[in-house]
């Protein structure tokens, strides 16, 4: 993003922000919905859901995908592109 924006560096210090705030922010609402849905499951639904949860992360994490790099399996965030 920085490269096909030409961001100055003020700017990408400032979009940078953005992205950290907002993965917070993600990463909270993730937590507090897993919580909500682990709320009205039963111990071998929790488990099971637990898992599953696991397995989406380690997908994603293997993908790319948790950064915007979907199908590429760098990791690396999508800003700096």
């Amino acid at each position: 993003m920085q490269e096909k924006l030409s961001l100055t560096a003020d700017q990408r210090t400032q979009v940078e922000a953005i992205f950290t705030a907002s993965h917070e922010q993600m990463k909270k609402l993730h937590e507090q919905t897993d919580a909500q849905i682990k709320a009205v499951l039963n111990d071998e639904q929790k488990q099971k859901f637990d898992a599953w949860r696991q397995q989406m992360k380690d997908n994603w994490k293997k993908d790319g995908r948790h950064h915007g790099k979907k199908g590429k399996g760098k990791g690396e965030c999508a800003f700096k592109e």
